[in-house]
């Protein structure tokens, strides 16, 4: 109301909101901390039916009946189906700051140790909320 108030027109705050949504989930990260969870490792088995699923076996993330965000409209496109960041709660994805190279035919656990690995190098200057990877898995 304030903004229409001082002239913005509705369709104007639409579009900014569209476009700011949309530049966000393009510069999203999957926070590190999500990533070594409990939480990311159980939903990887429950949807891959593995105890260390490759990132192969996740395509049940995107595909199917239990697609997570299927029925989410997409803030890049506005069609049905978001990338699996755009589905993650505010505290599980954030302004990206790590670029990850990886392939999808690790396993879960091989990631998920080798970025535990590198979190605890980092000393005191790693903190896993404020670290916001790029995979194109969680991403794209």
């Amino acid at each position: 109301a304030l903004l229409h108030y001082h002239g913005c027109s509705m369709h104007e705050i639409e579009g900014f909101v569209t476009s700011t949504r949309k530049r966000q989930s393009e510069q999203s990260g999957i926070c590190l901390a999500y990533l070594l969870s409990l939480e990311f490792l159980k939903l990887a088995q429950e949807q891959s039916g593995k105890e260390d699923p490759t990132f192969y076996d996740l395509k049940g993330f995107f595909f199917g009946d239990n697609a997570i965000g299927k029925d989410q409209d997409c803030p890049r496109d506005g069609l049905k189906g978001v990338a699996l960041v755009d589905a993650l709660e505010k505290h599980q994805r954030g302004q990206c700051t790590h670029f990850l190279s990886w392939t999808w035919g690790y396993n879960v656990s091989t990631v998920r140790g080798a970025l535990q690995q590198w979190l605890d190098g980092m000393g005191d200057d790693g903190n896993a909320d404020e670290i916001f990877l790029f995979m194109c898995f969680f991403v794209n």
